[in-house]
């Protein structure tokens, strides 16, 4: 079955954390993706919100494979790039097995800051934003 972001904005974070929890790795990703905030500190965002969010604050991320995996947040209506991040597989925090971790500590101000993604369709990815352990928020990346 083919997962979209419409449909995961749709669902309980109970069927988003199951989704994730069976979905694998994936490959890393690359290039530009659209963010869509799915939850934000537990509570529903509804598509309102989400493109209120997307509009003023988040928009999504760019991947780079060049030399070092790097990834660099997209916010602001202008798409303004903000927050570096080194990109590579390591052991889920909040589901088992093997996650990409979008790891900030090393690159920016926000040292306890951590996203994990898998992809839960070909070009769809599921995310969790986590301060030291704990989830701040749930997002959908678009390639």
């Amino acid at each position: 079955m083919t997962v979209t972001v419409n449909m995961l904005m749709n669902m309980t974070k109970a069927e988003l954390d199951e989704l994730y929890n069976k979905s694998s790795v994936g490959a890393l990703p690359e290039g530009e993706a659209k963010g869509t905030a799915l939850f934000l500190f537990g509570l529903d965002v509804n598509d309102v919100f989400a493109s209120l969010v997307q509009s003023i604050a988040w928009q999504g991320k760019i991947f780079y494979s060049e030399d070092e995996r790097l990834m660099i947040n997209r916010v602001s209506p202008l798409g303004i790039k903000f927050l570096r991040a080194q990109v590579y597989k390591g052991s889920s925090l909040l589901g088992d097995g093997e996650t990409i971790i979008v790891d900030y500590s090393k690159t920016s101000i926000f040292k306890k800051a951590k996203d994990e993604i898998r992809e839960v369709s070909p070009g769809v990815y599921l995310g969790h934003a986590l301060w030291g352990k704990q989830r701040l928020t749930m997002f959908a990346l678009q390639f």
